[in-house]
């Protein structure tokens, strides 16, 4: 699968490394096309997400709209969009109280297919869950098909189908982003962040 990861820093570095370890196609799109050091071709947004089959967006979540709106309506209609930013104002609070990145997302982008995951940890977990033993990764999103595939990119991250939870369609999206205050947190007691939920039924 070709995968457009929008962001370059630690987030979507890991994420791309690990891609590639299990045989995805990665590019990445950011405001500064040909951009060296990375583990894969670095282009605009744009092009990045219209060469490919799946977007993600490794971005601050009050970016990532803008970002996407970049990329044009066209280019996102039918598209896959792996939503796993959380959205915080400069004082560190929730950007949208009462809604969420994911929501507003498929509300702007009507003809894309968003799904929300990955949102509730470090990046170091979402790349290498076991270190941690069983834990839970969520996933919401309307489109069946389109959590099918993201279900299985979270296989390919070591993410067994047991640890996967859907939640439900995209306005559930809002839970798992409000969890983003209890995150930091719970930083600041353990003083890691490697750190994850693990919900026991």
């Amino acid at each position: 699968m070709r995968i457009a990861i929008l962001g370059t820093g630690p987030v979507g570095i890991a994420l791309g490394n690990a891609f590639i370890a299990a045989g995805h196609d990665v590019v990445y799109g950011s405001r500064s096309a040909g951009k060296e050091g990375l583990p894969a071709p670095v282009t605009t947004a744009a092009d990045a997400a219209g060469s490919a089959d799946l977007i993600l967006t490794a971005l601050p979540g009050t970016a990532a709209i803008p970002t996407l709106e970049t990329v044009g309506d066209d280019v996102l209609a039918g598209k896959i969009v792996l939503d796993i930013s959380n959205a915080l104002t400069p004082e560190s609070t929730l950007a949208y109280p009462n809604d969420s990145v994911g929501r507003l997302m498929q509300e702007r982008f009507p003809d894309a297919k968003v799904v929300k995951s990955l949102s509730t940890m470090y990046h170091g977990v979402m790349t290498d869950p076991t270190a941690l033993g069983a834990t839970t990764v969520y996933v919401s999103g309307d489109n069946e098909d389109a959590k099918t595939v993201v279900k299985s990119l979270l296989t390919d991250l070591g993410w067994p189908e047991a640890s996967q939870l859907d939640l439900g369609g995209i306005e559930t999206a809002v839970g798992p982003e409000h969890y983003t205050p209890l995150f930091f947190m719970t930083l600041q007691v353990v003083g890691t962040p490697v750190f994850n939920i693990n919900v026991v039924h």
